[in-house]
């Protein structure tokens, strides 16, 4: 399976409010809230996108969002980008070639089919089923990242184990599918998409242009943030399922969305797109 850009976390200070807009603006129902996600004082929502999510989390109310990740980061940069998860075919080869470029992961962990999760340490042999991912320093890859290994691969257990059970068009956004470019503000941009190249084996067609693609098309455009405020994922662009949306854009959290056509819109385009 190729690499794939599966999800995109937002943080926010006001969770159900920013669920609120974005499942009207998407017309996508948010199917999981991970409890799990407590372990790092924060709540979610998760919103299914074709066979991709777009999750929002927040500091969990009656706690010091300081002393969380996420309450920190929102401190600095307000309602914004927060998270890429990448997925792999083989998330061992992966860390290994993390460590070869001396990149710092942060911690890891992984989930079972029945839900329960399961520690994994770098290196380690992933499990023949369930989900795996590392977690990658921002300051080596811009933003924060997991790397993600699926078993089966169509499965995605962090957005829980019934979303893809059912039909995915009749459940899922009626106006867009998957992912088609996500921006990326970051110091170092030239160095950060080199990291992301080398260590996740993604095309680079120009050496010249900080810009990457999954095999399945989907671009990663690394560059200097615009403002202070400005990091990590800060615009996003979806495969429109109707061309009466292709160009229309919103912001939410401070990431522009805009949908964009897809390479077909014949009825052999994939449930994904």
């Amino acid at each position: 399976m190729p690499t794939r850009l599966r999800q995109v976390a937002l943080v926010t200070n006001d969770l159900e409010a920013t669920l609120d807009t974005l499942t009207s603006a998407l017309d996508a129902p948010v199917v999981e809230r991970d409890p799990g996600v407590a372990a790092f004082g924060l709540h979610n929502g998760i919103i299914q996108l074709g066979d991709c999510f777009l999750e929002i989390v927040s500091p969990l109310p009656g706690i010091n969002p300081l002393e969380t990740a996420g309450g920190r980061y929102l401190h600095k940069y307000g309602n914004s980008g927060y998270m890429v998860l990448m997925q792999v075919d083989n998330l061992h080869h992966v860390e290994t070639k993390m460590s070869q470029l001396q990149l710092q992961s942060v911690h890891a962990g992984g989930r079972a089919r029945d839900m329960s999760n399961r520690t994994h340490q770098v290196g380690q042999s992933v499990p023949r089923s369930g989900i795996t991912g590392t977690h990658y320093h921002p300051r080596d890859m811009g933003c924060i990242i997991e790397v993600t290994e699926s078993t089966p691969e169509h499965e995605w257990l962090w957005a829980g184990n019934e979303w893809h059970a059912k039909d995915l068009i009749g459940i899922n956004s009626t106006r867009c599918g998957a992912y088609a470019r996500i921006e990326i503000a970051c110091s170092s941009p030239d160095q950060v998409c080199t990291q992301w190249e080398l260590g996740m084996a993604l095309l680079r067609d120009d050496k010249k242009q900080n810009t990457l693609r999954t095999e399945d098309g989907c671009e990663i455009f690394f560059r200097e943030p615009m403002h202070s405020k400005e990091n990590g994922p800060v615009a996003i662009e979806l495969w429109s399922r109707a061309a009466a949306l292709d160009e229309k854009r919103f912001v939410v959290c401070g990431v522009v969305f805009t949908f964009v056509p897809p390479r077909t819109r014949s009825d052999k385009v994939s449930a994904k797109l």
